[in-house]
């Protein structure tokens, strides 16, 4: 893809990430975008969000996303409904909570969604990287968390917690 071509497919996608929006495929196709309202204000019908974090794209179209207070949301691109999928217990003290999200590579066969979070107690200091499965009515079945990763974070002095999740081209 030519640069400028490679730059402005960038700066579009740039714009429908921070409007929490998703491009059509059939007109990403045409290298261009249309913004497409995840979540909604009052009365849209859609839930609210407050502090969206990050978003995944599935191969096959719904949306997932994470919210720092913890929520795990699902856009259905068949329905263009926003549904909240489930809340993962956080910590949002210090600009801590749920910060990433990542499909496993093998999502379509694996189901497995990773999140990045600052878990309970606050005083555990502990952040941590899970994966969980979806249940059979498309909610986030806490049962199957299985922890990843963690680690110790500094949680005294203000601010900016990082977690935001993503697969090289190995799967790693």
């Amino acid at each position: 893809m030519p640069a400028g071509r490679t730059r402005s497919v960038l700066i579009a996608g740039i714009a429908v990430l921070t409007g929490l929006a998703v491009a059509s495929p059939a007109a990403a196709q045409e290298g261009e975008f249309v913004k497409t309202q995840l979540a909604g204000d009052e009365g849209s019908g859609q839930p609210n969000t407050l502090n969206p974090m990050e978003i995944e794209v599935a191969p096959d179209g719904p949306v997932f996303y994470t919210e720092r207070r913890g929520v795990v949301g699902a856009w259905d691109p068949d329905t263009e409904t926003s549904s909240e999928i489930g809340t993962v217990p956080v910590t949002t003290f210090q600009e801590n909570g749920l910060m990433g999200i990542a499909l496993a590579p093998d999502f379509e066969e694996s189901g497995w969604i990773y999140l990045s979070y600052s878990a309970l107690p606050l005083e555990s200091l502990t952040q941590r990287i899970s994966r969980f499965q979806l249940d059979a009515n498309g909610d986030l079945d806490m049962a199957s968390e299985q922890p990843v990763f963690e680690w110790t974070h500094l949680r005294e002095t203000c601010c900016h917690s990082a977690g935001a999740l993503e697969f090289d081209l190995d799967g790693n």
